[in-house]
């Protein structure tokens, strides 16, 4: 999906929210959320293109680990944010900074083992 069709498809959900929430509001938060990911499924098609083109870059071992970790340290962070601010949308403000730390705490497990490998080599350097 292109992002001129993203960002109609944007403004249509802004705009049926808005109509909700003028006519009762009960269905206005539902509304804005299936918008939201709507968004996200047509941005999918937009990352497997660049997931496709980063997997194909020439590299050894090492090359093909950090990729793999720096993806999924992205995809973490874009899920966070994403949760968050629909967790502010929804006006829930104490939820969304919980979200964040959840997520940035998901991000520090996940690079703990390369930050072993680099102090290890660093203490190996240090040691020679």
């Amino acid at each position: 999906m292109t992002l001129l069709r993203l960002f109609g498809v944007a403004i249509l959900a802004a705009v049926f929210v808005l109509l909700l929430r003028e006519s009762g509001g009960k269905w206005a938060a539902l509304a804005a959320v299936a918008g939201g990911v709507l968004l996200l499924f047509g941005l999918l098609e937009r990352y497997r293109e660049i997931f496709s083109f980063l997997t194909a870059l020439p590299g050894g071992e090492l090359f093909s680990e950090t990729l793999t970790l720096c993806l999924r340290v992205v995809g973490l962070a874009l899920i966070t944010e994403v949760t968050a601010g629909m967790c502010r949308d929804l006006g829930e403000a104490g939820l969304s900074t919980k979200v964040e730390w959840c997520g940035r705490a998901e991000i520090l497990v996940v690079c703990l083992p390369m930050l072993s490998r680099v102090l290890t080599l660093a203490t190996g350097y240090l040691a020679e």
